[in-house]
């Protein structure tokens, strides 16, 4: 999509869908977040979280799957905006006006990283903001790498609702988390 050019959820659903598909298999889990999991009527980009299959290179030492996601892209077409190891900007070249965000996570850092990009922007900003600030993350714990860390301890989120747990506070459904 050009610059704020938007689609509809469902077209974004079914495009979120076949990527979704096409990287299953370099994957551990994959899930499609943002916009999209929010269901909003208008889309302006597509997210998937996803934690990248390990492998053995040639020298037998274990790798992230950073590499082996970013060859599946370009061989399924897609090029690259950005192209970090843990996150990728992508667009098919068949489709250049629509934007993929694909975020790379670990198991322990999934529920961290799905629930913010998930969003909405302002949703996780009021996240991680400290609730001192008027946000609604406790004084004692910090968003850091991927991590709730509560006075100097990783705390164990490897799912959504262990974030909210964690900051005390009520699961919010993703379709909901657009309305503050």
């Amino acid at each position: 999509m050009s610059q704020g050019e938007k689609i509809s959820y469902a077209r974004a659903w079914g495009m979120a869908q076949s990527v979704q598909i096409f990287l299953e298999s370099q994957c551990k889990r994959i899930e499609v977040a943002g916009s999209v999991r929010r269901q909003c009527s208008a889309v302006g980009d597509i997210d998937l979280v996803l934690i990248p299959k390990d492998y053995t290179d040639w020298t037998g030492i274990s790798k992230f799957g950073s590499e082996r996601i970013e060859n599946a892209l370009r061989e399924g077409g897609f090029s690259f905006v950005v192209n970090g190891p843990l996150k990728k900007k992508v667009f098919l070249q068949s489709e250049p006006e629509t934007f993929y965000d694909i975020h790379l996570t670990t198991p322990e850092k999934w529920g961290c990283i799905f629930t913010i990009a998930t969003g909405s922007e302002d949703f996780a900003h009021m996240l991680v903001k400290k609730r001192r600030a008027n946000g609604w993350c406790p004084s004692s714990i910090d968003f850091k790498d991927g991590r709730l860390i509560q006075n100097g301890e990783l705390l164990e989120t490897p799912e959504e609702s262990d974030v909210f747990k964690a900051l005390g506070l009520p699961w919010v459904d993703p379709e909901d988390r657009g309305r503050l």
